[in-house]
This record gives C-alpha cells, sequence and structure tokens, in this order.
C-alpha cells in the first residue's frame, strides 16, 4: 500500500509539473497575444489622430485661404464704390494704384 501511495505520488507530482508547464506556456501566449494586440491598437489610434490632424490642418487652410479671397474680393469692391463716389479719372486712376499696391503687400 505503501507502495501504492509513493508511486502515486510521484505520478501526481509529475503531472503537477506538466500541469504548471502548460499553464505557465499559455499564459506567455496570452500575454504575448495580448502585447502584440495593444502595440497593433496604439498604432491604429496614433494613425487616426494623425490622420484627423491633418484633416482639420487642411480645412484650416483651406478657411484662411478662403478669407484671403473674401478680403481681397471685400478690398476690390470697396475701391469700385470709392471710384464711383469720385469720378475723376486721374484720382480715380490714383486710388486705383495706390489701393492695388496696398492691396497686393497684404495679401502676400
Amino acid at each position: 500500500m505503501l507502495e501504492y501511495y509513493k508511486k502515486s505520488s510521484e505520478k501526481y507530482k509529475e503531472l503537477d509539473a506538466e500541469v504548471n508547464k502548460m499553464m505557465n506556456e499559455a499564459l506567455d501566449k496570452a500575454n504575448s497575444i495580448i502585447k502584440r494586440n495593444r502595440q497593433q491598437l496604439d498604432q491604429t489610434l496614433d494613425d487616426n489622430a494623425h490622420s484627423n490632424l491633418k484633416k482639420v490642418t487642411d480645412q484650416v487652410e483651406k478657411a484662411l485661404g478662403d478669407l484671403q479671397a473674401n478680403t481681397a474680393n471685400i478690398a476690390a469692391d470697396a475701391v469700385k464704390k470709392m471710384m464711383h463716389e469720385r469720378k475723376d479719372d486721374k484720382r480715380s486712376s490714383e486710388v486705383i494704384s495706390s489701393f492695388s499696391r496696398d492691396l497686393n503687400k497684404k495679401l502676400h
């Protein structure tokens, strides 16, 4: 009986060691998968953040361009109105030249 108990105990220890080894291997594999998935998720989030930042930057640049164009249109309309108010051709020509130079300086 003692011999049977001894063999069973040894067999149990062997099985316990084998189960522990399998559990550790499975845990290592799971941790590896989690780490890889976390890296992929971080990369995806980073890529999305850069993409969204680019979209916003592009929209801001477009809005600035539109604002400059609208400013130029407003300035041109103001010049036309001033020309209408001052019918003197020579004076109108001088005003146009002056505003044109000022506008070019401000837009560049």
